[in-house]
């Protein structure tokens, strides 16, 4: 049996055995961490995703809802980077929901969700123009009239001096962009009338929209805004008539930084459409949403309803 205890040698093998052995345990934990961080990041980008591009469709499907042919402010709009949507129908506020029709004075169906907001802007039914906007729920005398719920904080859509239409705006911005996000990304914002608009979907390189018209109106879409001889019509009741289909398209960020990863790809195309990658795009996951909408029509589908 040993008395003198261990040389240097043994001590310095030993201590280099645990250096390893404690290097690999890091690098493992490390990487561990490094997991669990990056499936962290994509499993709250896919939750926006999914409630984001919801809340989008919705915005969209219910495009000149409640606003009559004769408004001058347009029910759907695109510069190029901005989507605008007018509608008496917002989907964060239920006030907004529903409607309601009147027969020569009478109410004869009240489909309001919330039946205390009696703010409520009359469309004809023979016209589809502007008839009346009323503030304490009660009905115009003569003809047929479908009635909208509208809030006091509309911005367009103005009958007899009041607006009745939300104005919604989707556009990018780069302010109070999620840390694990690429820096040349931005949020997504939904803004709605003239409030600072809330992040919808974050980490978005691009977003684009196009629109599939039927000119002719023989129920067949004939052209789609991407092309250079294509483009929206300039009133609402061609607005409301040629608009088949709205296409949104994001490109956005899955995950987080990744330095193991490299994106395969360059700018991806879909439907003749380029969406732009940001710079230092290299070590991220992207992927490109794209949402198809139909819009309800006049009225948001209330006369395809009354029609059945």
């Amino acid at each position: 049996m040993r008395k003198n205890g261990f040389s240097i040698l043994e001590l310095l093998i030993t201590l280099v055995i645990v250096s390893l052995i404690m290097s690999a345990a890091y690098y493992t934990y490390t990487e561990i961490f490094r997991g669990m961080k990056e499936e962290s990041e994509s499993v709250e980008l896919q939750m926006e995703k999914v409630i984001g591009t919801e809340l989008i469709r919705l915005d969209a499907e219910h495009l000149g809802y409640g606003v009559g042919y004769d408004s001058t402010d347009k029910i759907v709009e695109w510069n190029g980077s901005e989507l605008t949507i007018r509608s008496t129908l917002n989907n964060t506020r239920q006030e907004t929901f529903g409607w309601v029709l009147c027969a020569d004075g009478t109410m004869v169906a009240d489909e309001r969700k919330d039946p205390t907001n009696n703010n409520i802007v009359y469309i004809s039914t023979i016209t589809g123009t502007y008839s009346s906007v009323v503030n304490d729920g009660s009905c115009p005398l003569a003809g047929v009239h479908v009635g909208f719920p509208f809030v006091t904080e509309a911005t367009a859509c103005s009958v007899g001096g009041t607006n009745t239409c939300n104005t919604i705006k989707y556009r990018l911005s780069g302010s109070n962009l999620p840390a694990h996000c690429n820096p040349n990304t931005k949020n997504l914002l939904r803004v709605v009338n003239n409030d600072a608009g809330d992040p919808l979907i974050s980490c978005v390189a691009d977003f684009k929209v196009s629109f599939e018209l039927d000119t002719d109106k023989d129920g067949q879409i004939d052209c789609v805004t991407t092309s250079s001889s294509c483009s929206l019509p300039t009133s609402n009741s061609e607005l409301s008539k040629q608009v088949k289909r709205v296409n949104l398209y994001i490109l956005m960020q899955e995950g987080g930084l990744n330095k193991n990863y490299t994106y395969p790809g360059s700018n991806p195309t879909i439907d003749g459409i380029t969406l732009n990658l940001p710079a230092n795009y290299l070590h991220y996951r992207w992927k490109v949403i794209k949402i198809s909408v139909k819009p309800m029509g006049l009225f948001g589908g209330v006369e395809f309803t009354l029609g059945k």
